[in-house]
């Protein structure tokens, strides 16, 4: 037997292997392997709101964790690894003790200290399996300095003589064995046994991980009682309430009594028993012990033998990290807002309502009758002037009702009544088997013409586009979804893509963005790329994001956009629009603002063709989305190049069309632009006969941040075309330029303007700078032709300083 010296050498020799061999090396291997890095970032993604609460620190140790448990728990990556030859770098004891770790896994466990034999050993419980285990830990005695934790949680392995944690050790100051078995319950409420806890774990650690944002929250305590919430559940088939007025209060509504006692039932016992005579059900709720056992005993006193034992007893502590980790209020007594005097006034229900009323006029719509409106709006319980508002959305006026001929205006079109995609999409085949091509198939036309619309889309467009983004808000899927995780919808009887990315993965801005065409997807992907170019370059964080945005950024990208903002972030034409469709938002960034982009100019609301568009994108992208949270991979099919791009494509005639998907192969050839670039006679020969200085010159083209907005016209960014010397900082030339008639156009101007600038100048520079790809593409042949050297670099730090002074000075 092994004296405590003898395992502190085994336990201190084993943590230096297991940096080297694990933290070292086969954390980053494994990320890089089957889909697990992806993965990882995918269930962290689920709770990014509690993240940064804790910190980026703190998240990452935790992700550490979580990839040592994938290699290293039972029927962990671990086998497969040690058939790679990638592990033939281990020999001897490394090899040793990874063969040692196969076989005996590590696991996720709750626990509490019985026993402290040694420094730093510690006799631990499990307390859902009951098992005792000897555990070596600094960092618990560390811990034990400054606090007195209740449980603690870590993630363990065996050396062969005892058990190790690894990865951050999380205490708990006020959680107890039944605070985490309730919140096992909440993420899965068909476990009965402490056993299917530990199963839990295993299965899924990072909902258990995300405890630590509670570790450090103290317990509870009004004077001597600790204050938490007690429930017990009882069948009874009658109560004569009427018989209890001695010693407790009764109160009634909708079926159920609330008795409360008349000593107990006040701060901070909060002794209640509440009984639904529907139900034949009797609940004991208390929020001391002592009130609890208080309250059964004065309820017993009137014939009754009900046990003094709670089925729930939970800390307030608990309660609270729940609601914050889950993001939903978590209920645990649901007879409680009966009697609440002060009801929550956003808990209305006037979407219900609207619905409602929706489903009772429309049958009378579609038929060509005039519905009744009174008999709708009693029957619904909508308010009258929400039934008038959701009358105009869907007809535009009373007036629009259709005549018994079946004639209609054709107003305002609209979407199903569920609000999501309707049955089309979901009764689609996945198209998973179909092999991934570098075209789309050709769209079929009606000799009549593309009828994109269905009569109840016609009539619900407004309502059901905002319900729509209503859906997308509550999806939440920028906690699941990378930015460059793009997918494309075909709008029917068109050759027109959107190519939608979800934005939000780090919780700064929560949209979603659907980019018009190729010209679009490579805007957006080159973007991507340049702001992972600049992210490398050491700038601080604040600079990085109006270095993307020198050359225009997303606002030389054709797309739309659907984010979420406060209400007084909003234009008047969204709240116009929103308060036509009769949807109601309440909350903060939870109010949908839908823009278009064209480029150069700043984002309008969309007009009615645009909006077909979305509309029709968002029908699909919402069934694209829900599949994407239940399926990792069903954007990117196995086997395909890492460039195919999933299309939802549709078939048939119009309108209800039914819909298939296509992965498309992503083709280098759409990021060619080719630019009628025209320059005046003469100019390029003026450049080239003037003499060389020793000059070398910084080009660059930028938009400035404040758009020029001119009565009755559409607001849009100028660009700036600059030169700066390089060896003395000077600017040398600058030309103010505006996107008219369009971007294309203000691009296909820059090679005149620049040899404008550079005769102006006198002579030839020696060398030219230039680090955009598109000025490059556009005057790299014009000035060589004209005897002047260009080269084409990834930095201009002269040039920087330059813009930022510029902007910097502007009104």
């Amino acid at each position: 037997m092994k004296t405590y010296d003898e395992l502190r050498n085994i336990c201190e020799r084993t943590s230096r292997i297991t940096e080297r061999v694990v933290d070292d090396y086969l954390i980053h291997y494994a990320a890089g392997h089957h889909g697990l890095e992806r993965k990882m970032e995918q269930q962290f993604a689920r709770f990014n709101h509690v993240g940064k609460q804790l910190g980026k620190e703190a998240v990452n140790m935790l992700k550490s964790q979580y990839l040592a448990h994938k290699i290293f728990q039972k029927e962990g990556l671990i086998g497969k690894f040690l058939k790679h030859s990638a592990l033939e770098r281990f020999t001897g004891e490394e090899r040793d003790y990874l063969l040692q770790q196969h076989k005996l896994p590590w696991r996720f466990c709750f626990s509490v200290i019985v026993d402290e034999p040694a420094k730093d050993f510690y006799t631990m419980e499990d307390v859902f399996t009951g098992k005792r285990y000897l555990l070596f830990s600094p960092a618990i005695g560390d811990i034990l300095d400054s606090a007195k934790p209740l449980l603690w949680f870590n993630l363990i392995g065996f050396n062969g003589y005892c058990w190790q944690s690894y990865g951050p050790v999380v205490y708990y100051n006020s959680f107890e064995p039944g605070d985490i078995f309730f919140f096992a319950t909440e993420l899965n409420p068909d476990i009965e046994e402490p056993v299917e806890v530990v199963a839990g774990v295993e299965r899924d650690p990072v909902p258990y991980m995300m405890l630590i944002s509670g570790a450090s929250l103290p317990m509870t305590f009004h004077k001597e009682d600790q204050v938490l919430y007690l429930l017990a559940e009882h069948d009874l088939a009658t109560l004569d309430t009427g018989g209890l007025k001695k010693d407790f209060i009764t109160g009634y509504d909708s079926g159920v009594y609330r008795i409360s006692h008349k000593k107990w039932g006040e701060h901070p016992h909060y002794a209640q028993v509440y009984f639904d005579e529907n139900k034949q059900l009797l609940l004991f709720s208390a929020m001391t012990e002592r009130g609890f056992d208080m309250l059964v005993e004065a309820f017993n006193a009137y014939g009754y033998e009900f046990p003094a034992e709670s089925y729930l007893r939970v800390n307030m502590t608990m309660v609270t990290t729940a609601n914050e980790i889950l993001k939903r209020k978590v209920l645990l007594n649901e007879y409680h807002d009966l009697f609440q005097e002060d009801p929550d006034p956003e808990s209305d229900k006037v979407l219900e309502e609207i619905n409602a009323f929706i489903a009772l006029v429309l049958p009378d719509i579609n038929a060509g009758r005039v519905p009744d409106i009174e008999e709708a709006i009693r029957k619904s319980g909508i308010d009258p002037e929400n039934a008038r508002n959701v009358m105009e959305s869907v007809m535009g006026s009373l007036d629009g009702i259709p005549d018994p001929t079946g004639k209609s205006p054709g107003k305002s079109p609209g979407k199903s009544a569920s609000g999501k995609s309707p049955a089309p999409g979901k009764s689609a085949a996945s198209g998973k088997q179909a092999a991934a091509s570098e075209q789309l198939p050709v769209q079929p036309r009606d000799k009549d013409g593309i009828r994109l619309l269905t009569r109840d889309d016609e009539l619900l467009f407004d309502l059901h586009l905002y319900m729509m983004a209503g859906d997308i808000r509550r999806m939440a899927p920028w906690e699941y979804l990378y930015e460059n995780e793009v997918f494309g919808v075909q709008v029917p009887g068109t050759d027109r893509i959107y190519f939608v990315s979800v934005m939000g993965y780090e919780g700064e801005f929560e949209a979603l963005s659907f980019y018009k065409g190729h010209e679009g997807l490579v805007g957006f992907l080159e973007f991507s790329a340049e702001a992972e170019r600049i992210s490398h370059l050491g700038l601080p964080p604040e600079s990085t994001l109006p270095a993307t945005m020198l050359g225009g950024g997303p606002m030389t990208i054709p797309h739309l956009m659907l984010s979420f903002a406060d209400r007084e972030e909003l234009g008047k034409e969204d709240l116009a629009a929103i308060k036509k469709s009769g949807v109601r938002f309440r909350g903060r960034g939870q109010w949908p603002r839908i823009e278009e982009i064209v480029p150069g100019y700043m984002p309008v609301y969309p007009d009615r063709e645009t909006l077909v568009d979305l509309f029709l994108v968002m029908q699909q992208a919402l069934i694209v989305l829900e599949r994407a949270e239940e399926d990792d991979n069903y954007l990117q099919r196995e086997g395909d190049p890492d460039e195919t791009i999933l299309v939802r494509i549709p078939t048939g005639k119009g309108p209800r069309f039914r819909w298939k998907e296509h992965y498309l192969i992503a083709d280098p050839k759409w990021g060619e632009v080719q630019y009628a670039v025209n320059i005046t006679t003469g100019s390029r020969a003026a450049l080239s006969r003037l003499p060389e200085a020793s000059q070398e010159l910084q080009l660059d083209l930028f938009m400035l941040p404040a758009p020029v907005k001119e009565r009755g016209n559409k607001g849009y960014f100028p660009f700036v075309l600059l030169m700066v010397d390089k060896l003395n900082d000077m600017v040398t030339g600058m030309s103010m330029l505006t996107p008219k008639p369009d971007l294309r156009s203000m691009y296909e101007s820059v090679p005149q303007r620049v040899l404008e600038e550079l005769v102006k100048s006198g002579h030839r520079p020696s060398k030219i700078e230039i680090r955009s790809d598109l000025l490059y593409g556009l005057l790299e042949e014009i000035l060589e032709k004209a005897g002047c050297r260009v080269v084409r670099v990834s930095q201009m730090p002269q040039m920087d300083e330059a813009i930022g002074s510029l902007i910097s000075h502007m009104p």
